[in-house]
């Protein structure tokens, strides 16, 4: 009997209806979750209910567009994946960027952390697959039957249509490549591709490029510099900047060390925010970045011998071409042996070579330092002789593990405090005229709030991956050659500025010239201005970081943390 029921559940219009239900659910989905206004988001309904239904009903058994459609299924289980952990957007170009360049040993770290959506996603399509297979071997549709589903899904889609072309006699902005679900999925990826076939031309694009850099004023010893990047910290986890938990203990008593407490990213993906942080380009003039070279060849000009070291994987990004302009270019990670995938040791592994560094060479050096600081697995990144809050090991990153994913995220804090202090008594044992210079590309969600986001790199940032730490330390040897510009920095501790100054703020401390540098972006200058602070969105367009989507939550954090967000406020009135 229980046989006779499946047989007669599992016929050919069943498929059908089964089929174009799991197709819809991310339009569903997003029809709810994304700003559409009315006709929208019947628009992004209709219209992809009315092609699925009429491609299905077009062949007698639906099993061929089933199997023709497995593309489709695949970006749908993407799709449904990163609204389990964003909570809403389309996929966005930076998310297939992101896949792209993630190494094995991140991705693993990802997945195994959400599991349980990836199963679910893979037993509806793989279930959907099953039937299409099921469907060769049972009788064929109705010629009838497919001729009314044919007339009825045709009606649905131009119907579909009306309704989006009422949509953008309202919007002129609306469009369905833009706004319907798979349509805007697969606009991104090309747009993606493209971006990328950039990104790979860029050593080409910059190879006659020059700084014109000059030094117009020395010390009377050595000079060193050092750039440290960090990965994923955001500032709100710092003691250093009001959190409560000693996640600082080694340079909460350092002397010589400035902090910057209003600095936001330009953007939230590592990709886009390192080269911003090292070249002379922000999120307004982005698409200057290929045709220009980093920091790094403007120190080299101006007679620096030049070292990146770097704990993270290549990756073919524009910070690899960047990291190969270096004298010297030195990268960490390693393959294990046994499984082939990509291991992150602690970042201190990077010291013998940079103590190396320091020693061997006697000229003026210039150092970039690329962690690993911050970036989800946490309980990963640092040794267990850091792991200072308790228990810091959960099996699952969701809303009830948080204290664990708290405990771990800022035990990372507290290796990332050893790491820079290590690195700035490198530079102070060896005497010169030196200054170390932190800033991290983006910070963290870590199920702040009623939305429980988690990570970064989401469609529409928030307050918590935007606001990072930003330091600057100066030797005693270096205060003593360049007062002025310690002053000016002591001066600059709370102007409200975002990453791109690094490069602007680097070149004036090391007194380096060029046309590149601007005065009123570096926080060593008495030129420095307050600027609008934009944000560099999925299609490398720059917004205002107010309007790149943040919600009531973080203008909230915004005002608790006394960030200055709008241009025509009085930024006392934050206090």
């Amino acid at each position: 009997m229980k046989a006779k029921a499946i047989k007669s559940l599992l016929q050919q219009k069943n498929i059908f209806f089964i089929s174009v239900f799991s197709l819809m659910i991310p339009p569903m989905i997003l029809s709810v979750t994304e700003p559409l206004f009315f006709t929208s988001r019947i628009a992004s309904l209709l219209v992809p209910f009315g092609a699925y239904a009429f491609m299905l009903s077009i062949f007698r058994k639906p099993g061929y567009m089933i199997t023709a459609l497995f593309p489709i299924m695949l970006l749908n289980a993407f799709q449904l994946v990163l609204l389990w952990l964003f909570g809403g957007s389309v996929v966005a170009p930076d998310m297939y960027t992101n896949m792209v360049i993630s190494n094995s040993s991140e991705a693993g770290e990802l997945l195994k952390n959400l599991w349980l959506p990836v199963l679910l996603v893979s037993l509806v399509y793989f279930s959907v697959l099953a039937l299409g297979a099921y469907s060769f071997r049972i009788p064929d549709i109705p010629y009838t039957w497919r001729r009314r589903a044919v007339l009825s899904s045709l009606l649905i889609f131009l119907t579909g249509l009306a309704f989006a072309g009422i949509s953008k006699a309202r919007n002129p902005e609306y469009s369905l490549k833009y706004n319907v679900f798979p349509a805007n999925a697969i606009h991104n990826l090309d747009y993606a591709v493209q971006k990328w076939r950039q990104n790979k031309n860029h050593t080409q694009l910059s190879s006659e490029f020059s700084f014109q850099a000059v030094k117009t004023n020395h010390a009377n010893t050595r000079e060193i510099y050092m750039l440290v990047l960090g990965e994923a910290s955001r500032a709100c986890n710092w003691n250093l900047f009001g959190y409560e938990r000693k996640t600082n203990p080694l340079l909460k008593n350092h002397e010589g060390l400035f902090l910057f407490s209003d600095v936001m990213t330009e953007s939230n993906t590592t990709f886009k925010s390192i080269p911003i942080i090292l070249s002379g380009v922000n999120a307004s003039r982005y698409e200057d970045l290929y045709k220009q070279k980093s920091i790094v060849t403007a120190f080299k000009e101006a007679g620096f011998k030049t070292l990146f070291v770097s704990n993270q994987a290549p990756n073919k990004t524009i910070t690899d071409a960047f990291s190969h302009e270096a004298d010297e270019n030195l990268n960490f990670t390693k393959t294990s042996e046994k499984s082939g995938i990509l291991k992150h040791l602690p970042d201190a592994q990077m010291f013998p070579e940079i103590r190396r560094f320091l020693n061997s060479e006697q000229g003026d050096l210039f150092i970039v330092v690329h962690t690993y600081g911050s970036h989800f697995d946490y309980k990963e990144r640092y040794p267990k002789a850091y792991a200072v809050f308790q228990p810091d090991s959960a099996i699952v990153a969701g809303p009830n593990d948080r204290t664990v994913l708290i405990n771990a995220y800022d035990n990372s804090i507290v290796y990332t405090d050893f790491v820079i202090h290590s690195l700035m008594d490198m530079l102070k044992e060896t005497g010169s005229a030196s200054a170390l210079m932190y800033i991290s590309d983006h910070g963290e969600d870590l199920l702040d709030d009623k939305r429980q986001l988690l990570l970064h790199s989401s469609p529409h940032p928030t307050y918590y991956q935007l606001h990072v730490p930003m330091l600057l330390w100066f030797s005693e040897s270096f205060q003593q050659n360049f007062q002025d510009k310690v002053n000016e920095a002591a001066r600059h501790k709370e102007a409200p500025v975002t990453s791109s100054v690094v490069f602007h703020s680097l070149l004036d401390i090391a007194s380096i010239r060029t046309p590149f540098a601007d005065s009123s972006l570096s926080v060593v200058s008495p030129a420095l201005s307050i600027q609008k602070r934009m944000y560099l969105n999925d299609y490398d367009q720059a917004i205002d970081f107010i309007e790149a989507g943040l919600k009531a939550e973080d203008i909230e954090m915004l005002k608790k943390q006394h960030i200055y967000f709008k241009e025509n406020q009085d930024k006392e009135s934050l206090q």
